[in-house]
């Protein structure tokens, strides 16, 4: 009964004045009383645009190295100068009487950084000590 009202319902075609019979009739009513499809059924929408994503945080390595308290100068300002941006954080502690320095030296991983570090502070400071290297 409700194909009939909805045959009813559906307007007649017409070419140019005349009335045409609808050859799918059945088709109207099928297509109008079937449930509506959910949006991700019917619709195939493009994935938005990428944003901006932000990067992914880079790998953080912490190199430790025991100086003598006189060299922690020029061992912070050695690798300020050879690392530049790649230098995350420097931490200093001292060791028994501050005669030694405990330094924790916290780099983005870059293994070219962290070799050129390592050169530039066996070449400069030859008694420095390096302890483990920890990855973050």
């Amino acid at each position: 009964m409700s194909r009939l009202h909805l045959q009813q319902t559906v307007p007649p075609l017409s070419l140019f004045g005349h009335k045409i019979q609808d050859p799918y009739p059945v088709a109207h009513a099928t297509l109008a009383t079937r449930q509506p499809a959910r949006n991700a059924d019917v619709f195939q929408h493009p994935s938005p645009p990428p944003r901006n994503i932000p990067a992914p945080a880079p790998h953080i390595v912490t190199m430790h190295i025991a100086v003598d308290a006189t060299d922690v100068m020029q061992l912070r300002q050695l690798a300020a100068t050879v690392c530049g941006d790649k230098l995350s954080s420097i931490r200093v502690q001292p060791i028994a009487q501050a005669k030694r320095m405990n330094v924790w030296l916290s780099l983005e991983y870059d293994a070219q950084a962290a070799d050129m570090v390592m050169v530039a502070i066996m070449r400069q400071l030859p008694r420095a000590q390096f302890g483990h290297f920890n990855a973050i």
